[in-house]
């Protein structure tokens, strides 16, 4: 079943300060371009205080969900992927399920959020960098080794000789 703010604020009213902080959350979504959402667990772990976000901060990352849903696979993928990851990790450690869900829910909505921006140019919420950042590391080509077929007579009767074998 999937989460409801609203169902759940009926069971279980917020207080006062939770109240304050769902609507500052909700005014810094819309200031960004962005409707608010009931089905956000995100929103509800904010408000509540259980995770260490900033408004600005819960705001940025619940636009950024809202546009992978909207403008990536991210939506199609993340439950299928999130139970293939499970699968694999409680396969291959042989780890309790409770241990393998608290990893892969950490891990794997991060994980494939970055595969999908990969492939799309995201939004941005932040300002230049004052420098330019560090050029990306190029490896150099690594020569491959020659065909055999491409080597002369001479290099092979050396190679030949090298080895105490007669070419």
């Amino acid at each position: 079943m999937p989460f409801s703010l609203d169902a759940h604020r009926q069971t279980f009213p917020l207080s006062e300060e939770e109240e304050e902080r769902l609507n500052d959350l909700i005014s810094h979504q819309r200031e960004l371009g962005m409707e608010p959402r009931d089905d956000s667990f995100l929103t509800y772990l904010y408000v509540s205080k259980q995770v260490n976000l900033t408004v600005k901060d819960a705001a940025e990352e619940l636009v950024l969900v809202d546009y992978f849903y909207n403008h990536t696979p991210y939506g199609r993928l993340i439950e299928e992927t999130m139970k293939h990851v499970a699968s694999h990790i409680k396969k291959t450690y042989r780890i309790t399920w409770t241990q393998t869900w608290n990893l892969v829910r950490l891990y794997v909505p991060t994980m494939l959020k970055l595969i999908c921006a990969d492939a799309k140019r995201l939004p941005s919420f932040y300002p230049p960098l004052p420098f330019s950042p560090p050029p990306p590391l190029v490896s150099a080509p690594v020569p491959s080794p020659p065909h055999p077929e491409d080597r002369t007579r001479k290099e092979m009767q050396r190679e030949a000789t090298s080895t105490g074998v007669e070419a």
